[in-house]
C-alpha cells in the first residue's frame, strides 16, 4: 500500500538551520569624508600662511622704502648745510688767495675774512697762508706771522696734494684749482683737531706759490648730525672718497674720527652717481643698515645716513608677531576643528555599526521565530 503524500502548505516558509539574511559590509563615513577634511585642512592652512607672508613681505618693502625715502631726504639736507659752510670757507681762501697774488710780499687780510665768514673762531678755527716750501706765514690768530716762524706743514696732507703734481695728488681733487678737504689732523698752530680745506695759490706763470689752509672743527659737524635722532644704532657719517672718517656720530655720540672704511659696497653704489640707497653691514661695528648717501657739491665728500635694519623695522617686527600669533592661533582652531570632524564621524561610524548589529540580530531573531513556529504548526500524517 503506497504511503500518503504529504504537502507543504504553499505559504509556509522554507526553514533551513543557520540562515539569516545575508547584510554587505558597514559604509565607513571616516573612509569616505576623512581624506577629504584632511585635504580642506591643509589647503585652509597653505592659503592662512600663504597670506600671512605675502602681506608681512609686502609691509617689509613698504617700511623699508619708506626708510630709504626718510634717510635721502636727511641726507639731501645735511648736504645742502655742509656745502654751504665748505662754500662760505671757500670764498674766503678765493679772497685770500686772490689778494696774495694782487700784493705780492703783503700778507692778506685774514682776520677780515675769517671774521666775515660768520664762521670764526667757534667753527673757522684758523684762516692761514703757507709759502712754496709749507712755512706758515700768518694767519688770522697771528696776523704779523711772527709766532709762526719755523712751523712747516709741508709734510701735511692738505699741503702735498697741491705741492705735487703727481697721479695721486691729481685724483685727490675735482681739478687743480679745487678746494681740498683733508682728513682729521692736529693742528700744529691751533693745537685742536681740525678739517683742513687748502686751496693752491698760482701766479700768472703757473707757477705753485703756497696755499691757503683754512682749518675747520669736526666738531660742528657732530653737532649738526647730533640735531638728527635715527634711533639705536644709527649713524651719519661726513666722509670722503679716501674712506677717511670726517665725523660720525652713532647713537648721538661722536665715533670713528679718522678712521678709514673698508672698501667695499658703500664706496661702489656712491660711485654710481651724486645720491642713492643702499643697504650695507659696517665695516666698523658689523651692523646692518639703510645706507643713503648725498654728495656735498664741490667736494670729493659725502654725507651717508644710515639706520639700522632692525630699528627699521621695529614696527614691522610688532606687527609680524601679532600676525604670526593669530595665525598660530587659527592653525590651531582649524586643527581642532578636523580634529573634531573626525572624532564625529567616528562616532557616527561607531553608531551606524551598533544599528546594523542590532537590525541583524532582530532579523535573525524573527527568522528563527519564524521558522520555529512553522515548525511547530506543521501538520501530522497518519497511515491508515
Amino acid at each position: 500500500m503506497p504511503e500518503p503524500q504529504t504537502e507543504e502548505s504553499p505559504s509556509a516558509p522554507r526553514a533551513h538551520a543557520g540562515l539569516v539574511p545575508e547584510t554587505g559590509p558597514a559604509p565607513s563615513l571616516m573612509r569616505g569624508y576623512l581624506p577629504a577634511i584632511m585635504a580642506a585642512t591643509l589647503l585652509l592652512l597653505c592659503v592662512l600662511w600663504g597670506t600671512v607672508y605675502g602681506s608681512l613681505c609686502e609691509r617689509r618693502d613698504k617700511e623699508l622704502d619708506a626708510e630709504a625715502r626718510q634717510n635721502l631726504n636727511i641726507a639731501r639736507l645735511l648736504a645742502e648745510q655742509t656745502t654751504q659752510l665748505v662754500q662760505t670757507v671757500n670764498q674766503a681762501t678765493l679772497r685770500a688767495r686772490d689778494e696774495v697774488l694782487a700784493t705780492p710780499g703783503l700778507p692778506p687780510q685774514l682776520v677780515r675774512y675769517a671774521n666775515e665768514t660768520g664762521l670764526s673762531p667757534r667753527i673757522l678755527v684758523q684762516l692761514a697762508l703757507a709759502d712754496a716750501d709749507g712755512q706758515m706765514l700768518a694767519s688770522n690768530l697771528d696776523p704779523s706771522g711772527s709766532h709762526l716762524r719755523g712751523i712747516s706743514i709741508s709734510d701735511r696732507e692738505h699741503f702735498l696734494v697741491h705741492a705735487k703734481r703727481d697721479e695721486g695728488a691729481r685724483e685727490a681733487l675735482i681739478n687743480p684749482d679745487a678746494l681740498f678737504v683733508s682728513r682729521p689732523v692736529l693742528g700744529k698752530v691751533s693745537k685742536r683737531w681740525t678739517i683742513q680745506l687748502s686751496r693752491r695759490i698760482t701766479d700768472a706763470e703757473g707757477r705753485f706759490r703756497g696755499v691757503i689752509v683754512a682749518s675747520v672743527d669736526p666738531g660742528y659737524f657732530e653737532a649738526l648730525f647730533r640735531t638728527v635722532d635715527l634711533g639705536r644704532n644709527g649713524t651719519l657719517t661726513l666722509i670722503g672718497r679716501d674712506r677717511v672718517v670726517r665725523a660720525r656720530v652713532r647713537d648721538g655720540r661722536p665715533v670713528d674720527v679718522g678712521a678709514t672704511m673698508s672698501p667695499g659696497v658703500p664706496f661702489e653704489r656712491m660711485e654710481l652717481g651724486v645720491e642713492g640707497s643702499f643697504i650695507s653691514t659696517s665695516s666698523l661695528d658689523q651692523t646692518e643698515r639703510q645706507v643713503a648717501f648725498r654728495e656735498v657739491a664741490g667736494t670729493r665728500l659725502a654725507v651717508l645716513v644710515a639706520t639700522a635694519t632692525s630699528t627699521a623695522l621695529e614696527s614691522w617686527q610688532s606687527s609680524r608677531n601679532t600676525a604670526v600669533a593669530l595665525g598660530l592661533a587659527t592653525t590651531v582652531a582649524l586643527l581642532f576643528g578636523a580634529a573634531g570632524a573626525a572624532l564625529a564621524l567616528r562616532r557616527l561610524d561607531e553608531a551606524h555599526r551598533h544599528l546594523l548589529e542590532s537590525e541583524m540580530a532582530a532579523a535573525h531573531r524573527a527568522h528563527t521565530q519564524q521558522a520555529s513556529e512553522y515548525g511547530s504548526t506543521r501538520p501530522t500524517l497518519h497511515g491508515d
